[in-house]
C-alpha cells in the first residue's frame, strides 16, 4: 500500500508539472477565466494498457482502445477530461438537476428551473494510470497516459458534471447525489415542460 501511495504521489506531481503553467503565468489570466488558462498542454491522450491499434482507430464494442481528451482539471485523486458538453435542468428551489438531450434543452420550462449547459468530465484516478510518456510522440505531442481500463470496462472512476459560465469557464460542479430523472424533477416541483 505504501509502494502504491507513493507511485500515485510521484504521477500527480510528474503530470502537475508537465501539464500546467507556471504559478506566474497563470496568475496573468484575466478574472472568471479558469480553466482554458490553466493548462500548458491542453490535451491528452488516454490508452488502454495493452493495447496496439495507434495510431489506427479501431472499431468495436465499448470504449475505445486509445482516445484524446482536453484537460478540464486535476481533483484529489486524478486527472479529469471532458468528455461532451450537455445540458441540464436545474430547479432553483430544489437543486436537484436532471439532464436533458439537445431537443429536450429547446423547450420551456416554468420559472423555478433554469437551463444550464454542462461540462461533462471522466474522471481518471492515479491507481489507473499505470504509465505516462510526457513527451509524446509524432502523432500527438501532447502526455500519453496508459491506463487500466479497471471500472466496468473505462479508465474513469466517476464522471464530474461542471456548468458553464461563458466564454468557457466553469463556475461548480452539480453535486451527482442531486441527479434526478427529468420525470422526477418535473413532478417533485409540479412542473411541465412546453415546447
Amino acid at each position: 500500500m505504501e509502494a502504491e501511495l507513493k507511485r500515485d504521489h510521484r504521477v500527480r506531481d510528474d503530470l502537475q508539472k508537465a501539464m500546467l503553467k507556471s504559478s506566474v503565468e497563470r496568475m496573468r489570466r484575466p478574472p472568471g477565466q479558469s480553466r482554458p488558462w490553466k493548462f500548458a498542454k491542453g490535451e491528452f491522450i488516454v490508452h488502454r494498457l495493452g493495447e496496439t491499434s495507434y495510431p489506427s482507430t479501431g472499431e468495436g464494442p465499448g470504449i475505445s482502445d486509445w482516445f484524446k481528451l482536453e484537460s478540464f482539471d486535476f481533483y484529489h485523486n486524478g486527472i479529469e477530461g471532458i468528455l461532451d458538453i450537455e445540458y441540464a435542468l436545474v430547479s432553483d428551489d430544489t437543486r436537484q438537476w436532471a439532464s436533458l438531450d439537445y431537443d429536450q434543452s429547446q423547450q420551456t420550462f416554468p420559472d423555478r428551473f433554469h437551463l444550464a449547459k454542462i461540462f461533462k468530465t471522466g474522471k481518471i484516478p492515479w491507481r489507473n494510470i499505470r504509465h505516462y510518456d510526457l513527451g509524446g510522440d509524432e502523432y500527438y505531442r501532447c502526455p500519453h497516459l496508459y491506463c487500466l481500463y479497471a471500472n466496468d470496462g473505462m479508465p474513469y472512476e466517476g464522471f464530474g458534471y461542471y456548468v458553464i459560465n461563458e466564454p468557457d469557464s466553469y463556475e461548480f460542479e452539480l453535486p451527482i447525489q442531486h441527479r434526478v430523472d427529468l420525470t422526477s424533477l418535473l413532478g417533485n416541483e409540479g412542473g411541465s415542460p412546453t415546447t
